[in-house]
C-alpha cells in the first residue's frame, strides 16, 4: 500500500488498541524526503495488556521493497513472559 493508505490504516488500528500515535505520524510526516524512515513502531507501555492478562499490541509500518506499494502495516500481540 502506498505512505496515505498505510498511515491512514495505521492511525485506525492503534486508535482501536489505544496505542501511542505518535510514532506514526512523525513517520508519515518524513515520507518523501531524503533519508526517509522505512519504518515506525508503537507499543502500549511495559506491562500493558488487553484485559487482565491477555497479549500486548504491538503495530508497525515496515517497508515492503515494492515501489509499487511501498509500505505494509501489521499487527502483533505477545504475551510477557512471568515475572517472579
Amino acid at each position: 500500500m502506498d505512505a496515505d493508505a498505510a498511515h491512514e490504516l495505521a492511525l485506525e488500528w492503534a486508535r482501536d488498541f489505544d496505542l501511542p500515535t505518535e510514532p506514526i505520524e512523525n513517520w508519515f510526516s518524513k515520507q518523501g524526503a531524503d533519508g526517509a524512515p522505512p519504518a515506525a513502531q508503537t507499543a502500549p507501555k511495559p506491562g500493558t495488556t488487553l484485559g487482565d492478562s491477555g497479549p500486548a499490541p504491538s503495530l508497525q509500518i515496515r517497508d515492503s521493497f515494492e515501489d509499487a506499494a511501498p509500505a505494509i502495516v501489521s499487527m502483533q500481540f505477545f504475551w510477557e513472559p512471568a515475572r517472579g
